[in-house]
Parts: C-alpha cells; structure tokens; sequence
C-alpha cells in the first residue's frame, strides 16, 4: 500500500524555521519502513498439528483392519489440508461412523 503525505511550505523569510521543520518531518516520515507480520497463535497451529496427525492414524488403522497391516496409507480419494498432511475423507468417515 501507498501512503500519501503532503507538506505546506512557505517561500516567504518568515516562515523558513517553520518550513524546514515541515521538510525534515516531512523527510522521516518518508523513510518509514513498515514490516508486515503474521499473527498465528501458537495454540491454534498446535491443534492442527493434533487433528492432523489424528487423521493420519485414523487412516492408518483403517488400513491395518481392511488391508492385514500394510504400513502405509492408500487413498483412493486423498485431499491435502492446511498443513499439507494427507487426509482419506472416505475413511476418515468410516471411522468416524465406527466410533460412534
């Protein structure tokens, strides 16, 4: 973004001390940098990372039951979340149904 800053000066004697603080003001606001952050919470990433590795051994266990305890997890319909874990929503769902 753009920042648009506008200084009155006077050419007249008078006026000089004035108009020079106006211009040295007028100069450092000019050479303010402003850096951009992101605000994360450190709770918010954490749960995350839980729902995203419970996911994961969700998917896992699905397997070890269907498949006869192959290590690794096949997806038929895998999607990618935030974190970039994959995720089986068709398994998720079969377990979820099965825990309830």
């Amino acid at each position: 973004s753009q920042t648009l800053f506008m200084a009155c000066v006077s050419p007249s004697d008078t006026n000089a001390s004035e108009t020079l603080s106006t211009l040295q003001y007028a100069n450092r606001a000019r050479n303010i940098r402003n850096a951009l952050t992101r605000n994360v919470d450190a709770t918010a990433v954490e749960l995350q990372r839980l729902r995203t590795l419970s996911n994961l051994l969700k998917c896992e266990l699905i397997k070890q039951r269907f498949d006869g305890g192959s290590s690794s997890v096949v997806a038929t319909e895998v999607e990618r979340n935030e974190s970039g874990a994959v995720v089986n929503q068709q398994e998720i769902g079969v377990v979820n149904e099965e825990l309830l």
